[in-house]
């Protein structure tokens, strides 16, 4: 199991952070294609939101971003500063195709195998946990696939 920690600055340009640290967890685990794929918009989805909503883009707050792989499965945490509600989150309905915001819980469904949301204890801020599945069967729009 290797276990992985990195704080960022609510601020846009902390993307591009991510996305680095992010290819590296990917190299360090010959992570590559649709997996990748997947972990990078999941990750990136539940990242803007903590960092626009969460903390209200205020860069004397921070997300926190913890990723786990083991055994075939990796697993992210990312952790605001925030006040948001764990329940309001959870199974929000498809937002309408034109709508300009909601869309992100949506797709971070999608692309995940499990999304599941809570409290921090350490922030008090929203945590969200996300499962890939890097091996074997996963789900894909509610169905498992090869």
């Amino acid at each position: 199991m290797k276990k992985y920690r990195y704080i960022y600055a609510s601020e846009l340009k902390s993307e591009e952070k991510l996305f680095d640290d992010l290819d590296g967890i990917f190299r360090d685990h010959g992570i590559s294609g649709r997996p990748a794929n997947n972990i990078r918009l999941g990750i990136s989805e539940a990242f803007t939101n903590a960092m626009l909503h969460g903390n209200d883009a205020d860069v004397t707050k921070s997300v926190e971003l913890r990723v786990e792989v083991n055994a075939g499965v990796l697993t992210a945490d990312i952790i605001d500063e925030g006040h948001g509600n764990p329940e309001a989150v959870s199974g929000k309905s498809l937002p309408g195709l034109w709508q300009e915001n909601g869309r992100g819980i949506a797709l971070i469904e999608i692309v995940c195998d499990d999304v599941g949301y809570g409290r921090n204890e350490a922030t008090g801020g929203l945590q969200v946990t996300l499962t890939f599945r890097l091996t074997g069967k996963r789900k894909e729009h509610g169905k498992l696939i090869p």
